[in-house]
């Protein structure tokens, strides 16, 4: 096949499903709810899961970045939706026929705690997520949108914020966390997400013991009090999951 009749193949095989996604993107903004109640539905959020809401001011700025650069790297430079990102995603998981790769924003994670109660495992549920993170993107500055993400986000073992989880791992108060206890705290939020995509995918899929989930490779241990004092070794995937039992990972070490 002579050079230039096969590069214009290629960009084609690009450029036609990048087409085909950014209509379907558009689409599903027309379509999506609208983010007026925002603040609503995370307090309602915050209601349900005995969440004890704190301000961005009391946050230590370790933490913030901590999450940001474990989360969105590029979160204060885009509006929501990183199409770098989802340049990058869509091909593999056009390729690889499933949405593994992803490309969520912090943004986009809060528009779907908020509207799509954490639930965004279709292909159509993934566009409407898109969709939530350029709406609130566009009509919520980056600190409220962080400000919401990281009262309402789950960081494992029945702990959904950060001012819970710094009490539930660290028995302290979220603004007393030091560098390390906050880039602990950034990545276990990160490895909880990824560890419930995971095993929500392989439910799916198939049952038993193909339910474990990939994360249990991880070998780092964590410690946690127990109610009688003692100090007892934890996976990180297991404190941070609350993995079923069939996974090796949700027993103490």
């Amino acid at each position: 096949m002579p050079a230039r009749p096969f590069r214009r193949l290629i960009v084609l095989l690009i450029v036609v499903p990048l087409a085909l996604v950014a209509i379907a993107v558009v689409v599903a903004v027309i379509r999506a709810p609208s983010v007026s109640d925002l603040a609503a539905r995370v307090a309602a959020l915050e209601r349900a899961n005995g969440v004890r809401p704190v301000p961005l001011s009391r946050i230590p700025p370790s933490l913030r970045e901590a999450v940001v650069a474990t989360e969105d790297e590029r979160f204060y430079r885009q509006s929501g939706v990183d199409v770098i990102a989802l340049a990058r995603a869509v091909p593999y998981d056009a390729t690889h026929l499933s949405l593994a790769q992803g490309a969520s924003t912090i943004t986009e994670q809060l528009g779907k705690l908020t509207y799509l109660q954490g639930n965004d495992h279709s292909p159509w549920r993934k566009l409407t997520d898109i969709a939530l993170g350029f709406r609130i993107g566009h009509r919520y500055d980056h600190e409220q949108v962080l400000d919401d993400y990281l009262n309402v986000a789950y960081f494992g073992d029945g702990a959904y914020g950060v001012a819970n989880a710094a009490h539930r791992y660290f028995g302290r108060d979220v603004s007393a966390l030091d560098l390390a206890q906050a880039s602990l705290l950034a990545g276990l939020g990160t490895r909880c997400r990824r560890c419930t995509a995971s095993a929500s995918s392989r439910r799916r899929r198939s049952t038993g013991r193909s339910s474990r989930s990939r994360c249990c490779s991880s070998r780092a241990p964590l410690r946690r009090s127990s109610p009688h004092g003692r100090s007892r070794r934890l996976s990180p995937c297991a404190a941070a999951c609350e993995l079923p039992p069939c996974c090796s990972c949700s027993r103490a070490w």
